[in-house]
């Protein structure tokens, strides 16, 4: 508040609140006493505010011999402490997740939108989002896109309001199902489609091993016809049993490149292009039970006369099953003291992961929050979010902290580790103090 000498007016201003403020609501000049020129600060005190509200403060201007002055100040109070906005769905550390999950958080009364982010690495960074979307208006989220078995994901939500953004929620570390496949590919292709008629056309896969089928996909299924919405294709196992994969789907295309999966997470698309793998018109779990054993057909029949032909280039059967990994787990995660300025080695006494079934050389950590008052070095060089090392830097003693800010009294990271066999453990923090 800035004073003014007018007309030679020289004497001392006072000002002071003449409003009742509200509870948890106090008000403060910096100086209540001021000669004319000199301004002083309004200060106002609402930590302890926990709700909307508009507020007027009137405040006075008095000087001996002069008239008092009233003037109001007026405010649009917004609370914007999002400190209890938690991850609730998938939980850190869920594994054997379908393709296609629904995240949810904590709503809070106070935001009016959310952003929403998910990556395959917690750097975050633009080439690793798989999806994102701001202000959403709801505290929940399926994503737009589907995900990849075998995968380890990681998501993080911010909320927002008129006044405020949030900072990013740490994020949390979730793991879709793991399966075993093999594949087989067709070698008689291409085959010709002719361009008149209603012909059919067959491609062949003979295997020799034998199993009992838990899961079949059908992939890379490729080609060109002028129309594809004229096609339909076909499965056909060494029993005869027959699954439509699609017929007479999308419109004005020619090229078809796309797989077939009963756990993918939407139908066909279009154009059916980029080897993706989407619901099959019949479901494959037809053939669950089946041997592997014989003769695999593909059938491509022209179901429409208009079109002017073209070819199969070729397809693909794979034979999955749904493994439980033997996960990693820690054994040692304590606190590492460290000097202020100073650095100190994390070793396996501070930090060790096993597993049973994989060795420290392929036990990967992933670094899913930096540290923020220090540096985290492997064999000398600075790691961040997203980056990687492995037990066997810690077993040899090629990782240390070095602290960057002597004010600070505690300091963390957050890390997930990887065996590279589909086990794996959610984020956990590694204490420094």
């Amino acid at each position: 508040i800035l004073t003014d000498p007018v007309a030679g007016f020289d004497s001392t201003v006072t000002f002071s609140i003449a409003s009742a403020l509200p509870q948890g609501i106090t008000a403060t000049f910096s100086k209540d006493s001021l000669q004319p020129g000199e301004f002083t600060l309004l200060d106002l005190d609402m930590s302890t505010v926990q709700t909307d509200l508009d507020l007027e403060v009137e405040v006075l201007a008095t000087a001996p011999g002069a008239d008092t002055v009233r003037f109001s100040l007026f405010f649009n109070i917004i609370f914007s402490d999002f400190s209890q906005l938690e991850l609730l769905a998938p939980v850190n550390g869920a594994s054997g997740l379908n393709l296609l999950p629904t995240f949810e958080w904590s709503p809070l009364d106070n935001a009016e939108s959310y952003d929403f982010q998910l990556a395959s690495n917690p750097s975050f960074a633009p080439e690793f989002i798989i999806d994102e979307i701001q202000g959403i208006k709801q505290a929940t989220f399926t994503p737009t896109v589907g995900l990849n078995e075998n995968t380890l994901y990681f998501w993080r939500v911010r909320a927002r309001n008129a006044c405020l953004e949030s900072e990013w929620s740490s994020p949390f570390g979730f793991h879709t199902f793991v399966v075993q496949c093999s594949s087989f590919e067709s070698n008689d292709g291409p085959i010709n489609i002719p361009g008149t008629g209603l012909p059919l056309r067959k491609s062949e896969i003979t295997i020799v091993q034998s199993g009992q089928i838990e899961d079949l996909n059908i992939v890379n299924v490729k080609g060109v016809h002028d129309a594809v919405p004229d096609l339909e294709v076909r499965v056909v196992s060494p029993e005869g049993t027959t699954a439509v994969l699609m017929s007479a789907d999308c419109g004005n295309t020619s090229i078809f490149h796309v797989g077939f999966d009963d756990e993918a997470p939407f139908e066909i698309q279009c154009p059916p292009i980029g080897g993706v793998a989407y619901k099959p018109k019949e479901p494959l779990s037809i053939f669950d039970g089946e041997s592997t054993l014989g003769t695999w057909t593909l059938e491509v029949e022209v179901i429409n006369t208009l079109g002017t032909g073209g070819y199969l280039e070729g397809w693909g059967v794979e034979f999955c099953a749904g493994f439980e990994p033997n996960p990693p787990y820690l054994v040692n995660n304590n606190v590492l003291r460290v000097p202020p300025n100073d650095s100190r080695q994390i070793n396996s006494g501070n930090l060790l992961s096993e597993d049973p079934d994989n060795s420290s050389e392929e036990l990967v950590y992933t670094i899913a929050r930096a540290p923020k008052h220090g540096d985290l070095l492997v064999w000398g060089e600075k790691k961040t979010a997203g980056d990687k090392f492995k037990q066997i830097d810690i077993n040899s003693g090629g990782v240390r902290y070095l602290n960057t800010n002597p004010d600070a009294e505690t300091d963390d990271f957050g890390f997930t580790v990887q065996d590279g066999t589909g086990g794996w453990f959610g984020v956990e923090t590694f204490n420094i103090i």
